[in-house]
């Protein structure tokens, strides 16, 4: 992932290593780096942090943003360990904020290997949604959003609360990362379940917007419909708790009308408002 990031075909003002505590070669090959590129810098956390999934995420993350004054910069990435990106991906990604002023975010897809040996589509996500592993926010963008939400689903709340302060969204199928460890490989998949259930509760979805997203696992992840019925129970379970630890209403009622928006487009209906 260095690698790839040090032969970019722009140069990257800084790269800032989080080590979260960890016991392999991780961290000499975060020091070689830093001994050898001046824009390289690590910081390693020494406890490590529970797998809570969602907030240690976004903890370990501003643990490197802690670092440095984002705001003499015009973009942040945040990116995986285990990513390996094309040596014009960040110019292509910085490219489409230069020919667009109200981009706020913009990412392309994660790719894995099939049993041919060829990289192709993760497909866990659509194509409206930039994923949590590979993020560039415009600067100005992150900070309109209060920066990222320390809980479960943050990576999609960044991008909802971008469109409600009317940012846009891009997500490019055309730029292909290389993913060397597929989506939820180190939780399971019951844990995967309770995580996006949690996530559809946190944000005030709707009974009939988490059946369909829980029906659309069930249908695309192993073991087939029962990993959605368990999702769906999660968020029965988590629907009516924590009601503080939810987003705000305001954001909960954007999110419902975003959904139900792209459902109709998807059905070939033509929506009475628009959310891009």
């Amino acid at each position: 992932m260095l690698n790839s990031l040090i032969t970019q075909t722009c140069d990257l003002n800084r790269i800032i290593v989080v080590d979260d505590a960890s016991t392999d070669l991780s961290p000499k090959i975060i020091s070689d780096f830093c001994n050898k590129y001046k824009s390289v810098s690590s910081v390693r956390l020494e406890k490590k942090q529970k797998r809570d999934i969602g907030q240690k995420i976004v903890n370990v993350f501003y643990a490197g943003l802690e670092q440095t004054d984002i705001k003499q910069y015009d973009l942040i990435s945040k990116f995986d360990a285990d990513l390996v990106f094309d040596k014009d991906y960040i110019e292509r990604v910085q490219s489409f904020f230069l020919n667009d002023n109200d981009l706020g975010l913009v990412g392309g897809i994660c790719t894995v290997l099939n049993t041919n040996g060829d990289w192709v589509d993760e497909a866990v996500t659509n194509h409206d949604h930039v994923r949590g592993a590979l993020k560039t926010y415009r600067v100005k963008s992150f900070l309109d959003i209060g920066g990222l939400q320390r809980m479960m689903g943050w990576d999609s709340l960044d991008e909802h609360a971008l469109r409600m302060k009317r940012w846009k969204v891009k997500c490019d199928p055309n730029l292909m990362v290389r993913h060397y460890r597929k989506t939820n490989d180190a939780i399971g998949w019951q844990e995967s379940a309770k995580k996006n259930g949690m996530s559809f509760s946190i944000q005030r979805f709707n009974f009939f917007q988490a059946a369909l997203a829980s029906t659309k696992r069930g249908l695309k992840n192993k073991p087939f419909i029962l990993s959605g019925v368990l999702t769906y129970l999660y968020f029965i379970f988590n629907y009516f708790k924590y009601d503080d630890q939810k987003v705000s209403h305001e954001l909960g009622d954007f999110i419902r009308a975003y959904q139900m928006n792209s459902l109709k487009r998807k059905l070939g209906f033509k929506p009475k408002s628009t959310y891009e």
